[in-house]
């Protein structure tokens, strides 16, 4: 069969050079293309037709750089009858397949409905072969920009690169040698196409390996140490793929250490500069920063698992690099190192030393008292409260000002930077804990606030003024673990702090933590703090102090709008009436012993009868007839009527109504 029959037909497709001509022309295009089909159907080695084929698919292609063709070309099937060619396709009829690709990739762009069309044509399978070494590299280069034009934020498109080995093919193509052999443009598309697809889970399971890891760390050090950042697209492209790989899985993380490259990521921290020629210009120059932000990361989480922890915190010559680049004068060096002597501090071990030899809580605290920059405190914070875990630690970090450091970051003109607060509330609460010296600061020493408030004065106006439930909760632990720090103490030698706790200010909100909170070990935690502040009946001091604290005991419920603010909320959505804590302090604190329930261990159950003893004791020492009225009708017929349950809760409750009645007849 010839093709004369449409010779003149194709004469004038073949010769259109504008986007309005072909659009009048997308019919006469797709027969045209079927016409072509037919004849290579017959006749595969039909030179003529590859050439005439050839030629359109290139018009098409280039008309499809017009944004307006693409949905008319897309909608009258000239993506099938491409693909239709394509398929009779072998070796030698690469200039076809080249322009076949080219008009999918440019027909793509931006446009999800051609996409779509490509991925039902079937035309990923038939494409990613061309990807493979030994095609000529004009093939290669131009199936990279098909893949990624027709894969931009489209998922079936991604996953059928995945399923069909292109993954693989793109990362092969990942080789410093390509660099120096012209073909730049194909090495850079490659990575551009695999940082896009990486977003897709199956993407990155199928190039998640150690052989990948190194790939792309052996390409980052060639475009900085070779290529001297002349290519910063090449560069944040293969950051940001490398930094999705790594992200959550720690055998990659381990691959960046295993590979070699780590301190090559550190070096490029703190020597990598841009050319001279792009050192003035502003785009340059951030996107810059956000590379080395983008490799900080990676090196961040390179520390971050738990096979590095004593590998990396082994190497002296690492560990000590480390701490030199505390002092960097560039914030992403130094912010890094902070980062990654965190993860290095996660064992009590590691902790101690730090403190012991490298003194790391006095640089953590001199950075932070330097800095302004919310998220670099934030990082700095996040060490030093894991340096503040270890019982050792308490006195030198206390000693050493943190507490009068960190203290301010709960001022009402911090309220914005909420993860930092919620750090500051646990390094006050662990340093307080068990800890006297360092409560007696907590409660007494003025900060550097404008009002010179105390750490204690600067928590209470936080817990008044805070709705966030859980910062709202761990901030009255600092109250509890103050009380029963300082309860530790002789009297004698801690009357004036003691006076201070047993006000309404601090004894109301513990009640309130017990009362409302649905946590358990929080009930617990307030439980405990307020037994100890009524065990101490014995002195006359002690019995002053009682008369103050007693109150709280049979206060009521908190107006409705206190108790919004006051109800553990794990998110944003407004609570519903059924789930707010309507019970009063005593009712909660009885039905915790009394009611049966499997939440709540035997263990908390027999302290809240504890409390409830030294209550009764309490207000029998200081004549408060109206708390022990109060017991002897509201609990002690509950606690009686409790005969069933575990042995040592049916115990502590009958030693607990004994000390309401003997309270009572008193």
């Amino acid at each position: 069969m010839s093709i004369d029959p449409v010779e003149d037909s194709l004469k004038f497709l073949l010769a259109i050079k504008d986007a309005d001509t072909l659009l009048s022309q997308t019919q006469p295009i797709v027969k045209a293309f079927q016409h072509l089909g037919a004849l290579l159907t017959k006749n595969a080695s039909d030179i003529t037709a590859w050439s005439k084929a050839t030629q359109l698919a290139q018009v098409v292609a280039d008309g499809a750089r017009t944004e307006s063709t693409r949905t008319p070309l897309g909608e009258a099937g000239v993506l099938e009858k491409v693909t239709d060619i394509l398929r009779l396709a072998k070796e030698g009829q690469t200039d076809y397949q080249i322009q076949a690709l080219r008009v999918y990739g440019n027909m793509c762009f931006d446009h999800n409905d051609n996409r779509q069309k490509v991925h039902d044509a079937g035309v990923i399978p038939l494409a990613i072969p061309f990807l493979e070494q030994g095609h000529r590299p004009d093939l290669v280069r131009t199936c990279c920009g098909f893949c990624l034009n027709s894969s931009m934020d489209f998922e079936p498109i991604q996953a059928d690169i995945a399923t069909y080995g292109g993954v693989k093919l793109l990362t092969e193509l990942l080789d410093p040698a390509r660099m120096d052999h012209g073909e730049e443009a194909t090495v850079c598309m490659a990575a551009k196409v695999l940082d896009n697809l990486l977003g897709e889970d199956s993407v990155r399971k199928a190039f998640s390996s150690r052989e990948s890891v190194s790939r792309l760390l052996e390409m980052i050090n060639y475009e900085w140490n070779v290529d001297q950042l002349e290519n910063l697209d090449l560069l944040e492209n293969l950051a940001d793929a490398l930094l999705q790989v790594v992200l959550d899985d720690d055998d990659m993380q381990n691959a960046v250490v295993d590979s070699g490259f780590f301190t090559m990521l550190l070096d490029f921290l703190e020597k990598a500069t841009l050319p001279l020629e792009a050192a003035d210009d502003e785009d340059e120059k951030k996107r810059f920063t956000e590379t080395q932000a983008t490799i900080s990361k990676i090196a961040v989480y390179a520390t971050s698992t738990d096979e590095m922890l004593e590998r990396l915190y082994a190497d002296e010559k690492t560990l000590n690099r480390f701490f030199r680049m505390m002092n960097s004068e560039s914030s992403i060096v130094s912010q890094t190192a902070v980062y990654a002597l965190g993860n290095l501090a996660r064992t009590d071990a590691h902790c101690v030393e730090m403190v012991e030899k490298n003194h790391l809580e006095k640089s953590l605290l001199k950075l932070l008292t330097s800095t302004e920059n919310a998220t670099f405190q934030y990082v700095i914070l996040g060490c030093l409260k894991h340096l503040c875990l270890p019982k050792q630690n308490k006195a030198v970090i206390g000693n050493a000002g943190a507490i009068e450091s960190v203290a301010p970051l709960l001022d009402t003109s911090k309220d914005m930077l909420k993860r930092n607060q919620f750090f500051a509330i646990g390094i006050l609460k662990l340093l307080c804990a068990n800890n006297y010296e360092n409560s007696q600061r907590i409660i007494t020493s003025p900060t550097t606030t404008e009002e010179k408030q105390t750490p204690l004065e600067l928590v209470l106006a936080f817990i008044k003024r805070v709705d966030d439930s859980s910062a709202k909760s761990e901030a009255t632990r600092i109250l509890t673990n103050l009380v029963k720090s300082v309860w530790t103490q002789p009297i004698t030698t801690s009357l004036a702090l003691r006076t201070i706790l047993v006000k309404p200010a601090i004894v109301e909100p513990i009640a309130e933590l017990v009362r409302s909170s649905k946590f358990v070990v929080l009930k617990n935690d307030g439980i405990i703090a307020l037994t100890v502040i009524f065990a101490d009946t014995d002195s006359e001091s002690s019995k002053i102090l009682l008369k103050d604290a007693l109150s709280f005991v049979i206060a009521p419920v908190p107006s409705l709008e206190d108790m919004l603010i006051n109800q553990d909320n794990d998110d944003d959505d407004e609570k519903k009436p059924e789930e707010i804590e309507t019970r009063t302090f005593l009712e909660v604190v009885v039905d915790t012993v009394c009611k049966e329930n499997a939440d709540i261990p035997s263990e908390v159950r027999c302290n809240a009868c504890v409390f409830l003893e030294k209550v009764a004791l309490a207000a029998q020492t200081v004549n408060d007839t109206k708390v022990s009225n109060v017991l002897y009708e509201k609990v002690l017929p509950q606690l009686k009527a409790l005969t069933q349950g575990p042995e040592t809760v049916v115990s502590f409750s009958k030693k607990a109504a004994s000390a309401i009645a003997k309270s009572t007849i008193a």
